[in-house]
C-alpha cells in the first residue's frame, strides 16, 4: 500500500486503524476487507482508497 497524505491529518488512519507494532516483524499487508472496514474512518479525515488500476496521471477535472 502506498499512502499519500499531508501532515496533520492522514496519520490518524494508521494511529486509529493500524496494528500495534511487533518488534522484529513486518506488518501484514491490508486486505481489501480491512480497507473497506476503514471507510468510515477515511471519510472523517477526507481520504479515499483508489483501486490499483487508478490512473494517477489523470486529474479530477478530466473525470
Amino acid at each position: 500500500m502506498v499512502a499519500f497524505y499531508t501532515p496533520g491529518g492522514g496519520e490518524v488512519l494508521f494511529l486509529e486503524g493500524g496494528d500495534d507494532p511487533v518488534p522484529d516483524e513486518q506488518p501484514e499487508p491490508w486486505s481489501l476487507e480491512r480497507g473497506l472496514a476503514l471507510m468510515p474512518l477515511l471519510e472523517t479525515i477526507d481520504m479515499e482508497l483508489l483501486p490499483e488500476e487508478a490512473d494517477l496521471d489523470k486529474s479530477a477535472d478530466d473525470a
